[in-house]
């Protein structure tokens, strides 16, 4: 949690509950002015001015370990020379490595992970009440299928989530590509993905700085995707097959057949 705060929070909140133990609770447990205490308000007060120190340090502990988390991601973040030193990283600090690329774009990342390389949604983006779905996959050699890419779908869908985001060291193949343009996903791949990168390194080594840093496509934007006026899903854009208005494009329900649902 405080990873994703000001680095004034923690000590902020440590002094506030010092504060709060140390003289605001003893008094509303009724050891101040009125009728006499009985003996567990003394027992409360006492508890409380005893327990104020160590809660205090206990945050204070947690945020320092927080504040180094945040320095080791900044760290991994901007020592990334080329693709072959992403390819050096595991796969949790290939989740971690994203998860800095997104806060440094302004977002509340929620760090999921999973229980090995391939476990699930990873990261979970949030900014102006907008959400979006991150799956991370540090393969090298084999391509992202479609399959894969239609699960991260579903779980966009089942959540509510504007967007999903697939982020890979590898490629993709064409169906997955082919798939993605017709919905709210977003397939980020290798190379795109070092450019991503130096975008937002604040020290760039000789070694980066030598390479074309052209600006990637905005790959972290959640677009507005409107609902589905019949059931309330967040709808995919879809390209008319037939009829008079066959090649134009329109905002379908992701559940037709069951749900017929359009907006223009």
């Amino acid at each position: 949690m405080l990873v994703d705060l000001p680095w004034w929070f923690g000590p902020a909140l440590a002094g506030f509950v010092y504060l709060f133990l140390r003289f605001v609770l003893p008094v509303i447990g009724g050891l101040g002015s009125g009728p006499k205490p009985n003996l567990s308000s003394y027992f409360l007060a006492g508890f409380s001015i005893m327990l104020a120190p160590f809660v205090s340090l206990v945050i204070l502990a947690v945020w320092v370990g927080a504040e180094l988390r945040k320095l080791i991601d900044r760290k991994r973040l901007d020592n990334q020379k080329d693709l072959e030193s992403i390819g050096r990283l595991s796969w949790l600090e290939f989740e971690k490595l994203l998860s800095e690329f997104f806060r440094r774009h302004g977002y509340l990342v929620e760090h999921r992970g999973g229980a090995g390389p391939d476990g699930g949604v990873d990261l979970v983006l949030r900014r102006d009440g907008q959400k979006a779905l991150v799956q991370c996959k540090h393969w090298k050699s084999q391509s992202i299928s479609v399959e894969l890419v239609r699960e991260l779908m579903g779980v966009v869908f089942s959540e509510g989530a504007q967007r999903g985001i697939f982020v890979t060291y590898g490629t993709y193949t064409e169906p997955a590509r082919n798939f993605a343009r017709d919905n709210p996903l977003m397939l980020i791949d290798g190379k795109e993905l070092m450019a991503m990168i130096r975008s937002v390194q604040s020290n760039p080594s000789p070694e980066t700085s030598t390479v074309d840093r052209t600006p990637p496509r905005e790959a972290v934007a959640i677009p507005s995707t409107p609902a589905c006026p019949l059931c309330g899903s967040p709808m995919v854009r879809r390209t008319a097959k037939r009829g008079s208005n066959a090649g134009s494009q329109f905002w379908g329900c992701p559940h037709y057949p069951g749900c017929q649902g359009t907006r223009p």
